[in-house]
């Protein structure tokens, strides 16, 4: 058996230019925004890093990739995008800023039930690029096919397999062309052949070897089972108790991609 690890050497990371930053920030919950669910929140994600932010369900880590994203303000501190203080930067430059993150939502991926799956992926284009209908179908198509998602271009959500709602969020989230990936728990209850999709894909994307890789392969994961990601992440933070605690990488989580002859 073969196993794949991405993990670099950490010190080879320092000074990269940041990508997203929290500093002292608290964040709430978005169902009652009195309740702090995390206090004193400062981290920052570099160009490079891929972290796996772990914690119980319920402890807030689903929430702070949205305040990261710039989805939900933080309590209070300070909020950057791509080396700005987001509170800083006017409509128009922070929805450019945004337009280069790429998030994943858990749960189906959030995907808008009364569109198909085609028209969910061009929906970013027309508001985002502002790409004229013709040009957003020829990006559509060549990232569904990539991801294995060709014959479902033209099904509504609800029509999907199980397995294929995931999918077709990432394709979303990836049809911009985004610098980094913001990703919640993309393979909780999937089978197995479906976590291993998942991870050789990010591996790709990682080094840019997909339709939408850039070659930097930023991204953040937050999980509650970090043994899918272990040898791909190269940062770590879980949250307890409320608190924000950055651990040691988790190292090689021991996943075992591409079986090779005899194993």
């Amino acid at each position: 058996m073969k196993t794949r690890s991405l993990n670099p050497t950490p010190g080879a990371l320092e000074g990269a230019p940041s990508v997203l930053g929290l500093q002292d920030v608290d964040v709430s919950s978005q169902h009652d925004p009195a309740t702090i669910l995390i206090r004193n929140v400062s981290w920052e994600v570099r160009v490079g890093e891929r972290w796996l932010v772990t914690g119980d369900p319920g402890s807030g880590k689903s929430t702070i990739l949205q305040v990261a994203a710039g989805l939900v303000r933080p309590v209070n501190g300070r909020h950057s995008l791509f080396g700005r203080d987001a509170a800083e930067l006017g409509e128009e430059e922070l929805l450019e800023r945004r337009s280069r993150l790429g998030v994943v939502f858990s749960g189906g991926g959030r995907l808008f039930h009364h569109l198909t799956v085609a028209e969910n992926l061009a929906l970013p284009l027309l508001y985002h690029a502002r790409r004229p209908g013709d040009a957003c179908l020829e990006r559509v198509g060549p990232m569904l096919e990539a991801l294995g998602l060709g014959e479902y271009a033209h099904s509504l959500p609800r029509d999907l397999p199980r397995r294929i709602a995931p999918r077709a969020a990432l394709a979303r989230a990836l049809v911009l062309m985004p610098e980094v990936l913001l990703l919640d728990d993309p393979v909780a209850g999937q089978v197995a052949e479906e976590t291993v999709w998942w991870c050789e894909f990010l591996a790709d994307w990682a080094v840019g070897k997909t339709p939408a890789g850039t070659g930097r392969g930023t991204w953040v994961i937050a999980t509650q089972d970090t043994r899918h990601w272990g040898g791909l992440a190269n940062r770590c933070a879980r949250v307890v108790g409320g608190r924000w605690q950055p651990t040691e990488s988790p190292g090689d989580g021991g996943l075992v991609l591409r079986p090779t002859a005899g194993g």
